[in-house]
């Protein structure tokens, strides 16, 4: 009666790990891609839990709940948070394939500060993966060096990147061999753990490419007090409602702080336009202020095509592809709530150094007191 009380508690104890970690996913990596994904196959292992809770039979249980993969989803969605303050994420269980026709899993793909990471979780323990380098595994099996090899050479063709080849990192949740460890490290592959520590002592400061979209979110009314009132279009109804629950300017700001905040003449000039046209006197004032905090460079003599060999369709235009292919350039990450045209990008292998934020349109002249 004892040992199935406990393994109940240990059901329980999983099955309340599961829903916390759907739960962060929905909140806080639902946008990304892959992230609604990983949530699926996080509700796949509750539904089974749940299946086991059920249909209790305590010689089975023990031996089930080990083969439930939610060490590594629990190793996953908290490495999100840590890779995510430096890093952004851009994918989670991204398949990344070469020309012939092989293909990796990268479990979260980061691409900030001037440089692309794959990044491997790892959730077995250290014993397993010696067995495996010793062989003493089931025939075809790949241990962790020869998996080692597959990344590097996937990331040493990889053209989804604009500055270098990406850099692989494997994350472990368990500590390992120091033996296996050196060998990783002599393949070029990064130890998570290492590298963590590495990027909290790094001093370097980041450069943000502003979009059109970002400056009008950090300017509108909406985002600057006005979301409690009512406004007969849907769409900006709906911005409305989304930023009292969750106001974007503390999103932008913790975004810009400690940045190089640059803008290139075509976003600007655009910028103005709309300005002039749409704002009120307010969002019209926060402009010129916002554009105070700009560094603002030429970009005539970027040939965008060339930069991003993109065809222009109804989610790429040129206007967009100019103000991505200036961030490219200047080796940026570009702020924007365009993630049409980041998504558009990638079905294409270009993966864009963004962070992305929900869109803001300008209000003040539309408010009306319910």
């Amino acid at each position: 009666m004892h040992d199935k009380h406990e393994t109940e508690l240990q059901i329980d104890e999983k099955i309340n790990l599961a829903k916390n970690l759907i739960e962060k996913l929905e909140n806080d990596f639902n946008s990304i891609d892959g992230g609604n994904k990983t949530k699926r196959l996080i509700e796949k292992e509750l539904k089974f839990l749940n299946k086991l809770r059920s249909n209790f039979e305590s010689e089975k249980v023990t031996r089930q709940l080990q083969c439930t993969n939610l060490n590594f989803y629990e190793h996953l969605v908290n490495s999100l948070y840590i890779y995510q303050i430096e890093n952004n994420v851009s994918a989670i269980g991204q398949i990344q394939r070469n020309s012939e026709d092989k293909n990796i899993r990268v479990d979260i793909v980061c691409d900030n500060k001037q440089e692309v990471l794959w990044i491997k979780i790892i959730a077995r323990n250290s014993n397993s993966l010696i067995d495996g380098v010793m062989g003493r595994t089931e025939y075809g099996t790949k241990d962790i060096l020869e998996i080692a090899d597959d990344y590097i050479k996937m990331a040493q063709n990889s053209k989804s990147n604009f500055f270098r080849q990406p850099k692989v990192i494997f994350d472990f949740l368990n500590p390992i061999d120091t033996f296996l460890e050196k060998k990783l490290e002599e393949k070029g592959v990064l130890i998570g753990r290492k590298y963590k520590n590495q990027e909290k002592q790094r001093d370097h400061q980041i450069i943000l490419n502003c979009d059109i979209s970002t400056m009008l979110a950090y300017v509108s009314e909406l985002s600057n007090g006005g979301s409690h009132y009512h406004f007969d279009e849907k769409l900006i109804q709906v911005q409305a409602d989304v930023e009292r629950k969750k106001p974007i300017k503390p999103i932008l700001d913790a975004i810009f702080e400690n940045k190089k905040l640059i803008a290139c003449e075509t976003a600007v000039k655009s910028f103005d336009e709309i300005i002039n046209l749409l704002a009120g006197p307010n969002e019209k004032r926060r402009a010129e202020e916002f554009k105070k905090c700009l560094v603002i460079y030429s970009d005539s003599d970027i040939d965008s095509e060339k930069v991003l060999n993109i065809k222009l369709t109804s989610q790429i235009k040129e206007r967009s592809r100019k103000i991505f292919a200036f961030g490219i350039v200047h080796k940026a990450i570009t702020v924007t709530s365009n993630v049409g045209f980041i998504r558009a990008a990638r079905m294409k292998n270009f993966v864009i150094p963004n962070a992305t934020h929900s869109a803001r349109a300008l209000t003040e002249l539309k408010q009306k007191i319910k």
